[in-house]
């Protein structure tokens, strides 16, 4: 359990970073804001990575942190984009409960394929280098 505690106090700080980025991206001036490239932009997207640890370790019955990452994200994106940035949230936990929930089932079976976990493996790089 002392795992868990650092690891959600990860997730709080990067939802702390989307939130305060959000703040920025509303109020200061467009020559002060940074580009959408830059990642404190994502911060509510790594904090969902993050919270997914737990879920992967001690499954869906301790999914209470995962579910506070998710509703601040999903908050998060309403604010900055609309229903439009609800997308990104809603299918990464669909994919972590195919994958832990019902693994063998075909969905999770294609998530787990050699050619997306490569894809899975290079995104981040990817993402990095744009």
């Amino acid at each position: 359990m002392k795992a868990a505690l650092p690891m959600r106090r990860l997730a709080w700080a990067l939802i702390a970073i989307a939130a305060a980025g959000a703040a920025w991206a509303a109020w200061a001036p467009v020559d002060w804001r940074f580009s959408r490239a830059f990642l404190g932009n994502k911060a509510a997207y790594f904090a969902l990575g993050v919270a997914s640890a737990a879920i992967v370790r001690d499954g869906w019955a301790r999914a209470g942190g995962y579910a506070a990452a998710l509703a601040s994200a999903l908050v998060l994106g309403w604010i900055e984009g609309g229903a439009a940035k609800l997308g990104v949230p809603l299918a990464w936990t669909a994919c972590l409960w195919l994958q832990t929930r019902a693994p063998g089932a075909l969905p999770a079976r294609l998530l787990s394929s050699r050619p997306m976990l490569w894809l899975g493996g290079v995104s981040y790089p990817l993402y990095l280098v744009n």
